[in-house]
């Protein structure tokens, strides 16, 4: 989170976890195209200071605003392939919310167990936990023999998070899970907390 009180602004920062082809870049494009209507999802590039480059989707957006501060969200999607340090130092450090795209189809159970653990145990380890609100998105509703959100949550977490129905290729449930975690974000904004001066809507 970074507040602006010059331009009565807040930063706020999603990121989109989950294991490899969950749909977590196509959650990015959806979004991205919706409010920027371009199709073209922003693709960056960053080098670590062991001087490793890695790239992931990246897009922001606004929604008005809160208590009379403007919000500005900045999205995030976890890349493939990169360790667990980028992870942590890169996506989870600074991050606001965090959305995680399971892989609704039976043989990725284990896939979405192991990287959920991950990134429950990134977040414990820099005690983060409980802190950061996380969201489950059950992606891939419309496969063959997909698994019910129910059961994907139960095995996944014992806490008790929102979790959202998907078929994120066709838009179904990408908007209704952003929005949930920009609705529970939007309760932490509170102006007199940040230096800034409520204004009534």
């Amino acid at each position: 989170m970074t507040v602006k009180p010059e331009l009565k602004e807040i930063h706020l920062k999603i990121v989109y976890a989950g294991p490899t082809k969950s749909g977590r870049a196509t959650n990015l494009e959806k979004i991205h195209d919706h409010f920027h209507g371009n199709g073209y999802l922003s693709m960056k590039q960053r080098k670590t200071i062991d001087g490793e480059t890695f790239q992931y989707n990246y897009t922001s957006m606004s929604v008005g605003t809160i208590r009379g501060i403007k919000p500005i969200f900045h999205i995030y999607s976890i890349p493939k392939k990169v360790n667990g340090e980028i992870i942590k130092d890169y996506f989870l450090s600074g991050a606001d919310g965090i959305i995680f795209v399971a892989d609704s189809q039976p043989y990725r159970l284990e896939d979405n167990v192991n990287a959920f653990r991950e990134i429950e145990q990134m977040l414990h380890t820099d005690r983060l936990a409980g802190d950061i609100p996380i969201i489950l998105q059950c992606n891939k509703q419309d496969a063959s023999l997909a698994l019910p959100t129910e059961i994907l949550k139960r095995h996944l977490t014992s806490e008790d998070i929102p979790c959202f129905s998907a078929i994120a290729s066709k838009g179904e449930g990408v908007f209704e899970t952003l929005k949930a975690v920009i609705k529970m974000l939007g309760k932490r904004i509170m102006p007199s907390e940040l230096g800034l001066e409520m204004v009534e809507n």
